[in-house]
């Protein structure tokens, strides 16, 4: 187990001072840098019980009668909205150990095509058909299950925006820090623009794992593959884990630092976020030597937000 570097809420509040520039350098500007960084929350805030209000729901969710499982699908976002379980290939074969559920943050909804005019004054979705075309993981209205059936999309939204709020204050003194390590006339992408952009897509994933006694035991226990988010900035929570059934050896998130071949495995606190900067496709030609690529292993509910924009852009900069 590998401590990753940790910045308190209130030190991000009250802008970069040694304590977060330190935290930043050590989880990203180092060549052995993990990638990652925790922001630790104190006990009143609310993302504690927004935590758990969603993850608790992840088991009823992922075990909810198939024809309501099938309702929740969309093929047309490459399932990358609402429910989705055997539908990525892991090994080449349809992965079933776990489910995911994806809905954006913005609970965006498209302008009613008859009569020009938005269903909802306050949340007009601002995409195109051509815009579904090129970005159908991004471009489409959220899905969420009746109410009655399950209470799933306030939980959601709650925890995601927290996630964004927070994400948004770390990405400032991001900021604040390449701009101090840079020097006279270097321009940068900011970060905190990007997210802040009004037409970001943050986009979050609700996953369940299976106990393996529920499924045929996945080969090296790695329940969720080796790979790169294509975001600007992942964050993660803890996750709940099921008391009454066993875990795999070694389960949890696992990170290959840029300077190793191996990967270690990293513990989130109960009361952090982890955020990680992640990489895009439609982004610079050059990779930044920060990036880690990262493993999940078996557990049984955790969330991811990919807090990102719509033209997923990465932070980038370049000197003139």
């Amino acid at each position: 187990m590998v401590a990753a570097a940790i910045v308190s809420l209130a030190d991000l509040h009250s802008g970069l001072d040694d304590r977060v520039s330190n935290a930043i350098e050590d989880a990203f500007g180092k060549p052995q840098s993990l990638g990652i960084i925790l922001v630790q929350l104190p006990s009143q805030h609310p993302y504690h019980s927004l935590r758990r209000n969603l993850l608790s729901l992840a088991p009823t969710l992922a075990h909810l009668r198939t024809d309501l499982l099938l309702s929740l699908e969309h093929p047309e976002s490459n399932y990358s909205f609402g429910w989705s379980c055997g539908r990525e290939l892991m090994n080449g074969v349809p992965d079933r150990a776990k489910g995911s559920y994806y809905a954006q943050i913005s609970d965006r909804i498209r302008p009613a095509v008859a009569d020009g005019m938005a269903r909802d004054d306050d949340e007009l979705e601002i995409f195109d058909s051509h815009f579904a075309a090129l970005f159908p993981t991004y471009a489409f209205p959220n899905i969420w299950p009746d109410a009655e059936v399950l209470p799933l999309k306030t939980p959601f939204l709650n925890l995601g925006r927290c996630f964004v709020e927070v994400g948004v204050l770390l990405a400032a003194a991001m900021d604040r820090f390449l701009a101090g390590k840079t020097g006279p006339g270097t321009r940068f992408s900011s970060l905190k623009d990007a997210l802040s952009s009004p037409r970001n897509c943050h986009k979050g994933r609700l996953l369940y794992y299976f106990p393996y006694d529920e499924v045929s035991k996945p080969q090296n226990g790695s329940w969720c593959g080796t790979h790169l988010d294509h975001s600007v900035l992942t964050g993660l929570t803890c996750p709940i884990t099921n008391q009454t059934a066993p875990l795999l050896d070694n389960s949890g998130l696992f990170i290959q630092p840029a300077d190793s071949a191996e990967f270690v495995r990293v513990e989130i606190p109960p009361d952090c976020m982890a955020f990680q900067p992640k990489w895009s496709q439609k982004g610079s030609s050059e990779q930044p030597p920060t990036l880690s690529k990262e493993a999940l292993r078996g557990m049984w509910s955790e969330v991811l937000l990919h807090v990102s924009c719509s033209l997923t852009r990465v932070l980038t900069w370049d000197a003139d």
